[in-house]
Order: structure tokens, then sequence, then C-alpha cells
């Protein structure tokens, strides 16, 4: 079925022919931290338009050529194989829109959040038995004080962002982190005594991460967590402290991220950044970033059609058997 005739049904209610997906070769009994897939970095991303990219050219020329990139729309990055987005939020007058930097890049292929994520779930709807699907969400704060459509971020905006997730995908339809802690007092003492839930509880289903510094996502965790309420985890950039959750480190560093993967956390790691390993098709620091057993692996070189850049590359971020979905070979080694 052409996948026009799928979106249009799928709008209208009607389920289209169930379609095999690379996750389904996962077994059920692996828990979620236990695999790894492959997602993309600024995910909604277009490339600014020419008049405004020769002025930043001027300006940051650096900077500048890591903008000259398109990625597909997220439905059809989900078709290809990508099970992990990262979106850039910015507040503005009781609303969030999704784009890079305000006036210079804000091209986008999905301008409101709601509308990002009724893509994503309009996918989700149709293929449920795919792996959970990460969103990492990236406020951007430190546009403010730029010309341009931003405001800070009060306890209303943050609770304003946990609506509009709300209004799209229902809360049985999250891995959210008070599912996670169960009865158990801390995160921590859940994921050490029980592990995070199996696939099989989790196929079908969202996962939210607030990609944040460490203010707001301390605001957050004071409006939500209490409560339980909340529907994003948070992640450290050093878990030293050993308390299993989500952590993040850009850079694909073996020695630093498996010890968190051990210890419980759930990594995200860049397999690329800036565009550069595209433009050298250098693949080390990819096959780093898959040896290092981070969960969720990012790129701006995902497979499948509706991709541009300025430059040609035979460079892609996938596994070797070609898909972007499979087990953890750190915490389940197939020799």
């Amino acid at each position: 079925m052409h996948k026009f005739l799928c979106i249009v049904l799928v709008s209208m209610g009607i389920a289209g022919p169930a379609i095999a997906l690379p996750d389904d070769a996962l077994p059920d009994t692996l828990r979620m931290n236990e695999i790894q897939v492959i997602g993309t970095h600024n995910s909604y991303h277009l490339r600014p338009d020419d008049d405004k990219l020769e002025a930043f050219r001027k300006f940051d020329p650096r900077e500048a050529a890591t903008w000259e990139y398109s990625h597909a729309p997220l439905f059809d990055q989900l078709e290809a194989g990508i099970r992990a987005f990262e979106l850039d939020l910015n507040y503005y007058q009781g609303a969030w829109s999704v784009y890079h930097v305000p006036n210079l890049a804000e091209n986008t292929s999905c301008r409101e959040f709601v509308e990002c994520l009724k893509g994503i779930q309009l996918w989700s709807q149709n293929n449920p038995t795919h792996v959970p699907v990460t969103v990492l969400l990236e406020i951007k704060e430190d546009s403010v004080g730029l010309p341009g459509k931003t405001e800070a971020i009060t306890d209303e905006a943050l609770r304003n962002m946990e609506t509009v997730i709300r209004s799209v995908f229902p809360v049985e339809s999250m891995v959210t982190p008070a599912i996670v802690q169960g009865e158990a007092p801390t995160m921590s003492e859940a994921i050490q005594n029980q592990g995070w839930p199996l696939l099989k509880d989790c196929r079908g289903k969202m996962v939210f991460l607030l990609l944040e510094k460490p203010g707001i996502q301390d605001q957050y965790k004071a409006l939500f967590s209490e409560a339980k309420e909340a529907l994003c985890f948070t992640f450290s950039m050093t878990p030293e402290d050993n308390q299993p959750d989500f952590a993040v480190s850009d850079a694909p560093m073996v020695e630093k991220i498996q010890p968190w993967v051990k210890a419980g956390f759930i990594v995200r790691t860049r397999a690329d950044a800036g565009l550069m390993q595209g433009r050298n098709n250098d693949t080390t620091r990819r096959e780093q970033a898959f040896a290092s057993g981070a969960q969720i692996i990012s790129t701006d070189f995902p497979p499948g059609a509706g991709e541009w850049r300025s430059f040609e590359t035979g460079y892609r971020a996938v596994f070797a058997d070609g898909n972007c979905v499979r087990v953890n070979p750190v915490l389940v080694p197939t020799e």
C-alpha cells in the first residue's frame, strides 16, 4: 500500500495492513535499556534560506557550515527506521514552536510542537509493535535576548509543555518516570531492583527526555516530580553518583559511557557532529558510538529519502545489517 494511502486511512481511523518492522525481531524479554537505536540530531531541521545563511556565514562561517542540511519529515524518518528525535523548543506568547535559532535558522519541517508530535503519533498508531520512540526536548532558553520570538521559561511554560504532550499522547501510551519507579522509594532503587521495563510492556510507546541545563531540570522536577505527574525524564552529564536514569555524553567516549550503561543508565551520544564526519566520510566516531553501548545514538546522516546536504557523501549512521535498531552489544553480548 502506498504511504500516502496509509496516511489517509490512519487519519480516518482505518488501520492499514500490518508491516513487519526491524523492531519485531528483538525479543520481548529484552529490557528497554538493552537495545540500541539510531536517532536524529535537530530532527526538524531544514536548511536556512540562502540570504540568511549567507549573512550568518559572514559572522560565523564555521557555525554556518553546520546548518547546511535538511532532514525529512518526522513521519518519513520513522518509516526509514529512526527511533529517537531531538526537538528544539522555543516558547512565545503561550505556545511552543520548534526551530533552531530565531530569525537566522527558523526553517523546520514542523513549526508547532504539537504538529511535530502529531506526525510521530500518526506513524506510531499504524506501527504498534515499534520499540519505544524517544523524544529529546531541548528548551532554547539561550535564545532569550536575541531578536526573535522567545521568552524566559516560567512554571506556566513548563505546564503548557506537558499539556501539549498530553493533548497528543495519553499517559498510557508513554513510558513515564512514575511507571519506571513504581512503588520504589527512588528511581535508582527501582532500576537496580526491578530494572527498566521489558520491551513487551513498552512497544508502541513514547519516552520524553528533557535535554536541559540543571536550572530548568530542577524547575521541572519541583513542579511535577513530587506528585509523580512528570511526563519527562531528566538527565545527568556527570552521573558519578550512580543514580541510574538517563545520561548524555555528546562525545562517544567508550571508557566513559560503558560504565554508565552497565550501571543502569540509558545514555544518548552522537555518531557525528557539525557535519564533519559526513564531509570527510569518517566513520571513526560512529563506530565508537556503536561500541560504547549508548542506547540512543544521534546523527545528522540517517538512512532514507528526503535528506539534503550541500555535499555528497557515502557516510550514514546505520548498524551493520542496515537497520536502526539492534540488541545492545554491551549489555547482551552475542558472542
